[in-house]
């Protein structure tokens, strides 16, 4: 695994990192039970395989810019036999090469190919985007609906909020998002503090989970999960600090079992713990 993740991913020049086990089990675990994920920035299906395999008949969306990361997510979600639709493409400009559309059948889901995309939204959605990538940030997209309601768009040179936006759109009035982003989206300034606030206003975060430094195998970049819902009932928002909770393992920092647990309990009981989580009020 370790190999493969060296090998295919691209830090420097896509700006890709293969999730960790310990991360995917945090990151499906705040999310619960669902009908419906999707994928935003699939990879090769690590984060949708552990949700699917909690949620054994869901149906899957997923999208994926990687010409070499697509046959191995089509294969992975083919083998598990599962409903999926699976568009390969640019997220952001919404521009794909193919749609497929994966149905179950006696052992292995038939693959075909669609010509439209369908207006799918989910009850919950999982990502682990590029991290502070490039993007196309003209004005016009000022106006796309799933831009327009927070009065300013990502920078060209970080698409990281870009990402967060579409992700939440794909989402179901009542759903909820879990994001794993660089650190930085919590404290940069400029538009991205405008989308913020926006954010926060609406009242859809509703936890910040600080992970491990060198949880990556490909990058020391500090990463946080973010947990937005849509349609929330309480106004305060969970913050856990778990850069701790991790054990050394050659050059890198590892969340085990019992790590995973303390950070999921801690969520799903929204306990204030010194030195450990607190809860604020916007």
């Amino acid at each position: 695994t370790e190999y493969f993740q060296a090998e295919h991913s691209d830090r420097k020049g896509k700006k890709q990192d293969f999730t960790p086990d310990g991360i995917i089990q945090v990151a499906s675990g705040v999310l619960g039970s669902t009908d419906s994920n999707a994928d935003i920035c699939a990879g090769t299906g690590g984060l949708t395989i552990k949700r699917y395999s909690e949620n054994k008949g869901a149906t899957v969306y997923c999208e994926e810019f990687s010409d070499r990361a697509m046959p191995f997510l089509l294969f992975n979600l083919a083998i598990r036999n599962v409903d999926a639709i699976v568009c390969h493409g640019d997220s952001l400009t919404r521009e794909f090469k193919a749609i497929y559309q994966l149905s179950k059948s006696s052992e292995f889901s038939e693959i075909k190919i669609i010509n439209e995309l369908p207006n799918i939204k989910n009850q919950t959605v999982i990502m682990n985007p590029p991290y502070s990538m490039p993007w196309d940030a003209k004005k016009e997209r000022l106006d796309e609906d799933r831009f327009k309601d927070y009065g300013a768009l990502a920078p060209k040179s970080k698409s990281d909020y870009a990402f967060l936006l579409q992700g939440l759109h794909s989402l179901e009035e009542n759903g909820t998002m879990s994001v794993i982003l660089p650190h930085g989206v919590l404290f940069r300034g400029s538009s991205e503090e405008k989308i913020r606030t926006k954010l926060i206003e609406l009242n859809y975060l509703d936890a910040v989970i600080g992970l491990p430094v060198k949880a990556f195998i490909t990058t020391d970049i500090p990463t946080v999960l973010l947990v937005f819902k849509k349609n929330r009932q309480n106004t305060d928002v969970l913050f856990i600090d778990a850069s701790k909770e991790c054990v050394k393992r050659g050059t890198n920092n590892v969340l085990e079992g019992q790590h995973v647990e303390k950070i999921l309990e801690t969520f799903k009981n929204r306990n204030n713990i010194e030195k450990f989580s607190n809860k604020i009020a916007f």
